[in-house]
């Protein structure tokens, strides 16, 4: 039974990974098609925070969003990928606490914050390569395969968007 079970798991993985590259292939060559629309942004984050709500609270964590009523005009599906990557990567690093995700009027940028490990400076460029990952902790769980940011990056670059990130170890990391 202890066989069968790893041996599901590192199927699981397999597809998980051929998922991402074909998601890259797809980007790349153009076979992605952005389909742009008006929507309100709240509709999107009422979709994140039940989809990552009870993964937060599973890890002991506090899922928050702030409530808007802009309208957005972008891709719906795509920039729901593009939350939900940043979400749940936020949710993987971060330990105890909280993560909120929200529209910021000022700067007119959708954040997602944590209070998780940080970033250090040396490796904000490069956690968006392909295959990068953080350095795992002894109380990590095994987590993703270095391409969530990546496609990230692709995605925002696709729709003519920008990413930022400001982050600092033991204090936790801002994308916007």
């Amino acid at each position: 039974q202890e066989a069968v079970v790893q041996m599901m798991g590192s199927v699981d993985t397999l597809a998980q990974m051929f998922n991402h590259f074909l998601d890259i292939h797809r980007i790349e060559s153009g076979g992605l098609s952005v389909n742009l629309q008006t929507f309100e942004l709240q509709s999107v984050f009422n979709e994140l925070m039940r989809q990552y709500g009870l993964q937060a609270a599973d890890k002991g964590l506090q899922l928050r969003m702030s409530v808007t009523d802009v309208q957005v005009h972008t891709d719906r599906v795509l920039l729901s990928r593009i939350l939900g990557n940043l979400i749940g990567n936020a949710i993987a690093y971060t330990d105890k606490g909280v993560v909120w995700f929200g529209y910021r009027r000022s700067k007119q940028s959708i954040e997602v914050r944590d209070s998780g490990r940080g970033i250090a400076l040396a490796r904000q460029e490069v956690i968006f390569k392909d295959f990068f990952q953080v350095q795992k902790t002894p109380h990590t769980r095994a987590q993703g395969y270095g391409l969530g940011l990546s496609i990230v990056r692709r995605l925002v670059n696709l729709l003519h968007l920008d990413i930022g990130l400001r982050s600092e170890l033991g204090r936790g990391s801002v994308f916007s």
